[in-house]
């Protein structure tokens, strides 16, 4: 887990929590208690907020020697950053030199921020923190529900589960939606009295932070710990036209998947003038949630209908609904606007709007998901920007035919600097050829798999492939159909040990007579290969005096470089980092990859999905380990990885 927030934490405030169960609906309204249960003087008894604030002192996060908690004062960035630090009990740190420059070293609350962003919980504006300069933080400033709700999330590590309803004023589109859907889904958030409405633009109050804690702490679950009893009555909660063909329908139960996904069941008409669109599919994205594509684009600002007819709940009840929606693109936020299938193991995603082009070659950022009971993940391993809006997706493993599929799209942003994250599904049609894997048999041996049968006529021709490596192409002298879905080709020459090799093959035919083209990259292991480091103080740039050292073992595989990192005598024995670098020795470079000590002064792990560019750096010794202290934040001790 990359936050020091575990289990602990829950324990620590769990004696708290157990003085009585929190009966709280919502930040207005009342929580039973017959006396006073603080010493705060501000804090009345019978107060809504005053359990949560009790909890939080008996666990140490609420400082005991104030006498005011002055619930009604707006909280600062700055107070909320103290309060996650003394919830999670996360060691402080005190870097020399101040992350941002509106947080001076000689503020109160300097540690807290700082602390808080080297956990990852707080990142600057616009993401500057470690990144660009100046970088801010704005510890003066309020804290609105969104913004609360997304730190929450990521500090708490809450996942979403879309089990509680969708608040009436939360935008699907909208860059905060999951975050505090996500709180609600965990009793976090649970709606105003009388509305219901979460208002995410709305700036918070001590006593709301501080049951927004005590709420997270306690690892709650909507429909059990919070949210109605039995089964609400069946009703679509809402629909809303994120794009020109997409419209998301939200239900109040859960529906029966095997007919809710039944695109004959809906219809969309235009609310005047007649007229209606034909649904082409009907996409199950949660248990409340269907996703309905469009044959034909809604019309800017007109009003349409769209009804479900004769649904079904999961527990049997039968029901049909109706409401409306319109698409105005001056009130849709910056999303997904299509994703298309162009082969088995490539989809290109449109945006509605520009996006930042770093971002959106992140290929992190991007999450495939198969829906359905069968479910599971598939990685995204690269992501190529093709203009400004559309980014093409490479898949590690091919989708299958007529299964449908979520796209997520996480913290993207728009040319413009807003961030937003989306998702979308899709279906692969019947027959996109594809080429599935990739063997490298021998040195001069490759094997491709596809997942249609081949033209034989045209399979065997050698000028169709192409191999290319680091040092240029590798002639392919002979192509052999070996069965009607595998070709193995003969090289002239050799392949190279633990290098990276692309393989494109171009206009094959099926023995359906389609034409396609594919890349696909393989790496030759024909033998693992071994390095070593030792890591010392005078190995800094600069040099560092210091007792402390380390050595490593490492094997470079096809699959990755495995390592073994031992360290001993460190200043302090408190690691605050540890990375591969890029540089030779007596060189400084950027991170390439984290490397995680767990508390402890020994690390094994693999580094997966190494690029061909890493893996020819480790090859020609121009990577170097680093482990930060809190003592010496910029590097202890160094080593660089040199083959053995």
């Amino acid at each position: 887990m990359e936050y020091a927030l575990q289990f602990s934490l829950r324990q620590r405030l769990a004696a708290g929590i157990a003085t009585g169960a929190m009966g709280i609906v919502s930040f207005s309204s009342l929580a039973v208690a017959q006396t006073s249960i603080t010493h705060y003087l501000d804090v009345e008894a019978d107060a809504w907020y005053e359990e949560a604030a009790d909890a939080l002192l008996k666990s140490g996060a609420l400082d005991e020697t104030e006498l005011r908690l002055r619930p009604n004062a707006l909280a600062t960035r700055a107070e909320v950053m103290k309060l996650l630090v003394n919830v999670s009990g996360r060691s402080m740190i005190m870097p020399p030199v101040a992350s941002f420059n509106d947080v001076p070293k000689t503020a109160w609350y300097y540690t807290y921020v700082e602390t808080s962003a080297d956990a990852g919980w707080v990142r600057g504006d616009r993401d500057c923190y470690r990144n660009t300069r100046p970088c801010t933080a704005r510890p003066g400033d309020g804290v609105n529900r969104a913004e609360m709700a997304a730190l929450l999330q990521r500090a708490f590590t809450l996942s979403y589960g879309n089990t509680a309803p969708v608040f009436s004023d939360s935008a699907i589109s909208a860059w905060y939606f999951t975050p505090v859907q996500t709180a609600a889904d965990h009793c976090i958030l649970q709606g105003d009295s009388g509305t219901g409405n979460v208002r995410p633009g709305a700036f918070m109050n001590r006593a709301e932070m501080v049951v927004m804690f005590h709420r997270a702490s306690a690892d709650q679950e909507y429909g059990v710990d919070c949210g109605v009893t039995g089964e609400a009555n069946p009703e679509m909660r809402s629909a809303a036209a994120s794009t020109l063909r997409r419209v998301r329908l939200t239900f109040s139960v859960d529906l029966n998947r095997g007919i809710a996904d039944d695109a004959s069941r809906y219809s969309v008409v235009r609310a005047t003038g007649g007229g209606s669109i034909e649904v082409t599919e009907a996409v199950i994205m949660d248990d409340r949630t269907v996703d309905l594509l469009l044959r034909n684009d809604v019309i800017e600002g007109v009003t349409y209908y769209v009804k479900a007819t004769n649904l079904a709940t999961e527990a049997g009840d039968t029901f049909t609904d109706s409401t409306s929606f319109n698409f105005t693109t001056v009130n849709v936020n910056p999303g997904i606007n299509e994703v298309t299938v162009r082969t088995a193991s490539t989809i290109r995603v449109q945006f509605a709007s520009d996006v930042d082009a770093v971002r959106a070659d992140d290929a992190v950022r991007y999450e495939v998901q198969r829906l359905g009971s069968s479910g599971g993940m598939i990685g995204v391993t690269s992501a190529r920007l093709i203009d400004d809006r559309t980014v093409d997706l490479q898949l590690a493993t091919s989708l299958q035919s007529q299964v449908n599929y979520r796209l997520t799209v996480t913290d993207m942003r728009t040319e413009g600097g807003d961030n937003f994250t989306d998702n979308a599904s899709f279906i692969m049609a019947v027959g996109v050829p594809d080429l599935t894997s990739i063997n490298a048999l021998s040195a001069t041996r490759i094997e491709l798999n596809f997942n249609v049968d081949l033209d034989e006529s045209v399979v065997e021709d050698r000028l169709s492939y192409r191999v290319r490596g680091q040092d240029g192409d590798v002639v392919v002298g002979r192509a052999t159909l070996v069965d009607d879905q595998r070709v193995e080709l003969m090289l002239d020459s050799t392949l190279q040990n633990q290098q990276e090799y692309t393989v494109t093959v171009t206009d094959l035919n099926t023995i359906d007579g389609v034409q396609f083209s594919d890349t696909r990259t393989v790496v030759y292991g024909g033998a693992d290969a071994n390095f070593k480091a030792t890591l010392l103080g005078i190995r800094e740039v600069p040099a560092v005096v210091s007792n402390a050292s380390g050595t490593g073992t490492f094997v470079l595989t096809a699959t990755g470089l495995r390592y073994d990192i031992t360290l001993k005598a460190l200043t302090g024995s408190f690691i605050s980092g540890a990375h591969f670098h890029q540089g030779a020795a007596g060189v400084e470079g950027g991170v390439l990859e984290p490397i995680n000590f767990n508390g402890g002064l020994r690390s094994t792990g693999t580094w997966e999905g190494l690029t061909a560019e890493e893996r020819n750096l480790l090859i020609d010794g121009d990577v170097y380990v680093n482990v930060h202290t809190v003592a010496h934040p910029d590097g202890e001790i160094r080593g660089q990885v040199v083959a053995q």
